[in-house]
């Protein structure tokens, strides 16, 4: 269902509704004819869509960039694995690896939201506030519960042992002062695909580091090789690379037809990229910076409430409301308020988010102030008028 701009509209379905501004418009239309239970239904399925994609707004925001530049491996700090198998994962080769909890030494903001540990994967990825579920190689489309995750080269992978000289590890570290620290992750010596052979093993590095008071995040990539052999390793939309939020619907994640141009946007939390380690592969120093949004400025125009439908409503429905107009930026607050008379509004306990779901009332209206430091901008409202068959 098609979310609606509202004007003043009236319909006729077992009991009269009547949506508009308050300026209020005499147009009429009459409505297809829907079930109350179906309508119910695709309201639920609208509200559900409409917060998803206010949860997704918190990572989709940040904006993205991709450089050239250098690879610097890190050899302090502490050693959370080190492969001793070519198979296994306890920590064998270190398939499907979660590390314990890593505290970080300062609050890292991800998302809106000051994150305090991180778990590392041997998958590729790390999350925030709680470890991936065994095995989960889809760090960004997967529904398993944690705060948000990092993705460099989400995927089925391991590490070599002892093959060429190599051996995997997992490290991290803090480098540089406050207030300008980077806590940098590294995967060293790892296959791009799971294998066991010691006959034919491509490695390669890299690490995922998080900024201090800037927030960002960074993914870099490392030199990458044949240990042994020189058969190629493929894979076909596999990888997945980006951030996730608290649930699979906030990603932003990115593609790429070739590693030695500029990516795009994923437009599916499953998008995810192909390779082949002789003629795609990111090269060394590849540096991928997902930034936060600054700070919201001047006073927001959220325009008209919009509603998740029009029609066939009977008092008690709940419809859901939106804003027309997004206010980009952090800082921004939301307060949903109602009215019976169009002129004193008293605020919704609780109604502090983006979207609002609402039981309609007769003779409702409804608007939200959003505010941005200090300065707020008031929706035109939207109006249930319900009469009773």
């Amino acid at each position: 269902m098609k979310t609606n701009e509202i004007h003043s509209f009236t319909h006729t379905l077992h009991c009269v509704i009547d949506y508009g501004e308050l300026s209020g418009s005499s147009r009429k239309k009459e409505p297809p004819v829907f079930s109350r239970g179906l309508l119910g239904r695709m309201t639920m399925m609208m509200f559900l869509l409409i917060s998803g994609m206010s949860l997704r707004a918190q990572v989709n925001m940040y904006s993205f960039t991709e450089t050239s530049g250098a690879y610097s491996e890190i050899t302090g700090g502490t050693i959370v694995a080190t492969a001793n198998a070519n198979t296994g994962s306890a920590p064998g080769s270190m398939d499907s690896y979660n590390s314990g909890a890593l505290t970080l030494p300062f609050a890292f903001n991800f998302a809106g939201v000051n994150q305090s540990t991180v778990y590392m994967n041997g998958n590729g990825y790390l999350t925030f506030g709680a470890a991936a579920s065994t095995f989960t190689s889809t760090p960004i489309s997967t529904t398993n519960v944690y705060n948000g995750a990092v993705s460099a080269w989400g995927g089925d992978l391991n590490c070599v042992f002892n093959i060429g000289g190599r051996t995997g590890e997992f490290r991290w570290e803090t480098v540089g002062s406050a207030p300008n620290r980077e806590i940098v992750f590294q995967w060293k010596n790892i296959r791009p695909s799971y294998s066991s052979s010691t006959a034919n093993a491509f490695t390669f590095s890299f690490q995922i580091r998080l900024i201090e008071t800037t927030n960002e995040i960074k993914v870099v990539y490392g030199p990458g090789s044949f240990a042994i052999g020189s058969t190629a390793f493929t894979g076909t939309s596999n990888r997945q690379i980006g951030l996730r939020g608290s649930t699979n619907t906030a990603f932003n994640n990115r593609v790429w037809t070739s590693f030695s141009s500029a990516s795009t946007a994923g437009t599916l939390n499953s998008s995810a990229n192909s390779w082949n380690t002789s003629t795609n592969f990111p090269a060394s120093g590849k540096t991928l910076t997902w930034s936060p949004p600054q700070p919201c400025a001047g006073t927001p125009t959220p325009g008209n409430t919009l509603a998740s439908a029009t029609s066939g409503f009977c008092a008690g429905n709940n419809v859901a409301l939106s804003l027309q107009n997004a206010t980009l930026g952090t800082g921004v607050t939301y307060q949903w308020k109602s009215s019976s008379d169009g002129v004193t509004y008293n605020n919704i306990v609780g109604a502090t988010n983006s979207t609002l779901s609402v039981g309609v009332m007769n003779n409702g209206y409804y608007a939200c102030d959003v505010t941005c430091s200090g300065s707020t901008g008031t929706q035109l409202p939207f109006t249930s008028l319900l009469t009773p068959p």
